[in-house]
Formats: C-alpha cells, structure tokens, sequence
C-alpha cells in the first residue's frame, strides 16, 4: 500500500520551502524547521548581532548545519553503542547460562 504523501510548506529562517512528505512526517518537518530557526538565531546572537567581528550569513548557516550534524552524528553512534553494548550484555547473559548448566 503507498503511503499517502502531503505537501507542506516550511519556513526557515525567512525563506519558505514546499516539501513533500509522507502524512506521517508532518509534525517531524515542523519541528525540524523550528530547531534549525533556533540554531540560526542562537548564532546570529553570538556573532552577528553583537559588535566586531561579525560572521557573513553563509558563515552563520555553515555553523548552524555543522553543529546540527554534529548532533545527529553522536546521536547515531549513542544509539549504536547502545546496541553494542545490548548485544555484549547478552552474549555475556547467556555465556553465563551455559555455564551453570555445565
């Protein structure tokens, strides 16, 4: 069955975007939008709408996209550690098993 797909429009920082998604991305989109809204503006305070030295735009949004990737990233490899560290857990658990029932 094709999921139904809905188009949204998203605004990030000043500009709008239409995206396609399936329904069940909406409320993802949004809050996506509003999160890189918020890394834009926490830059723009540090370095724009403060005195010298100020960054250009691109500088701001390259800033932003990197420390939001920095996220995702030690997000994924908490996430793998994590089913690391679940699969060392119980091959340990069942080692121990086999090894009261020698």
């Amino acid at each position: 069955m094709a999921k139904e797909m809905k188009r949204l429009i998203v605004h990030v920082y000043g500009h709008e975007f239409e995206v396609n998604m399936s329904k069940e991305k909406e409320q993802l989109y949004l809050l996506a939008a509003e999160y890189v809204n918020k890394k834009i503006n926490a830059y723009m305070d540090a370095f724009v709408r403060k005195p010298l030295p100020q960054k250009s735009s691109e500088e701001i949004m390259l800033m932003a996209m990197l420390d939001i990737a920095v996220g995702v990233i030690e997000c994924k490899q908490n996430s793998e550690h994590s089913s690391l560290l679940k699969k060392i857990k119980d091959k340990c658990y069942l080692q121990k098993n086999e090894e009261k029932n020698l």
